[in-house]
């Protein structure tokens, strides 16, 4: 964060009582990864970023809080003010702060911001459906989550790898090349893995390698199709921000 974003962050005269009340339960997150001797001030935040060199794990954790909380002034006329006191909402910040320590996948990390914005729009409300979500995504590994990222823009993923998507359509039975090319450098049997996993627990159609069915279709039509499920929808739905 810049400067000045830090110090809207923690000055009073910039933002509102309500979003002043916020800013000090994500501080309260942040005081204990940081020296004793600094306080609740906008000079000392000023100076932890400046000159405090946390660990690589808290230096997520800081970013990932003030993002979350630079997020939130942007839409605070669209927040439940009340679900975001509740003590369930600060339950579920400290949890994505236990995860977020050393995840290096940053897809990963902003879905985990846009889901505590989700919930605290109300988009998401039911509980269950929350917890059961949250749980899967936590035990999902980046690999998990880059296959659902993957299915759910298939077409701009191969564009983003520089796949030259005319020949696609006139080629057949090379999709397990392009895959390569899309997830670089991952031994092709852990992504046949990870794709049967999320397979069987039916948030995606379709396994790694594409076997059966579709003997016709072209290569770009194989890899284009949308293969996510209604399950894997919702989740990918509830780790996007559309506020």
């Amino acid at each position: 964060p810049k400067p000045e974003e830090i110090r809207i962050f923690l000055s009073k005269k910039n933002v509102s009582d309500f979003m002043w009340e916020i800013g000090k339960i994500i501080y309260g997150f942040i005081r204990p990864i940081i020296p004793p001797n600094f306080q609740f001030t906008t000079d000392n935040f000023i100076a932890i970023k400046e000159g405090f060199a946390p660990t690589a794990s808290e230096k997520n954790q800081i970013e990932f809080l003030v993002e979350l909380y630079s997020r939130l002034s942007q839409i605070e006329d669209k927040i439940d003010k009340e679900l975001i006191k509740k003590e369930e909402f600060q339950l579920y910040i400290q949890r994505f702060l236990d995860a977020i320590k050393h995840e290096q996948y940053e897809g990963k990390k902003i879905a985990f911001k846009n889901i505590l914005i989700n919930i605290a729009t109300g988009k998401t409300k039911n509980n269950f459906e929350i917890e059961y979500l949250i749980s899967n995504l936590m035990n999902f590994s980046d690999l998990h989550f880059m296959i659902l990222s993957y299915f759910n823009r298939p077409e701009q993923t191969l564009i983003d790898c520089k796949i030259d998507m005319q020949s696609l359509k006139h080629s057949s039975g090379g999709e397990n090349d392009i895959l390569k090319k899309v997830f670089k450098d991952i031994d092709s049997e852990l992504i046949n893995v990870a794709s049967k996993e999320l397979y069987e627990k039916k948030f995606i159609s379709v396994q790694i390698p594409f076997g059966g069915g579709l003997h016709s279709a072209n290569d770009y039509e194989r890899l284009t199709q949308d293969y996510l499920t209604s399950l894997g929808k919702k989740l990918i739905n509830f780790c996007l921000d559309e506020n």
